[in-house]
């Protein structure tokens, strides 16, 4: 840009593809998703979801795996944003986070975990961004 012509500032690393979330809890649930995408630009992923839960009395913390890179280990942990698509879930304050050095989310309501049957049966959508290495 304006003559600058530095390898460092060339737009030479992006990407956009899919990632297949998966159930990291230890349940092994079968997540149904639906665009299920990301955009890599520079060491940013920028990604979205929309992700079915099945019917489940698992009492294991709800936790995602299959991120398409993995983030930053970095002192912080990355914070998202949810959307659930049912009232009663909807009700809580829910985010997820991620964890450093790893290409897993786990989801909480104020610093609690959520777990499996918490959301089961309900779908939630996902979004964020976050630093890769």
């Amino acid at each position: 840009f304006n003559g600058d012509t530095a390898a460092a500032n060339a737009l030479d690393d992006y990407e956009e593809g899919t990632w297949t979330p998966t159930d990291n809890s230890g349940a092994s649930l079968s997540l149904t998703t639906r665009t299920p995408v990301y955009t890599k630009i520079g060491r940013l992923i920028y990604f979205y979801a929309y992700i079915s839960f099945p019917a489940t009395s698992n009492t294991a913390a709800v936790s995602i795996a299959g991120l398409p890179y993995t983030i930053h280990g970095n002192e912080y942990y990355p914070q998202f944003t949810v959307r659930c698509t049912d009232a009663t879930v909807s009700a809580k304050n829910l985010t997820f986070q991620g964890s450093t050095s790893g290409t897993v989310i786990t989801f909480f309501e104020g610093d609690q975990s959520v777990t499996n049957n918490e959301i089961s049966s309900r779908s939630v959508l996902i979004n964020g961004v976050y630093e890769t290495t």
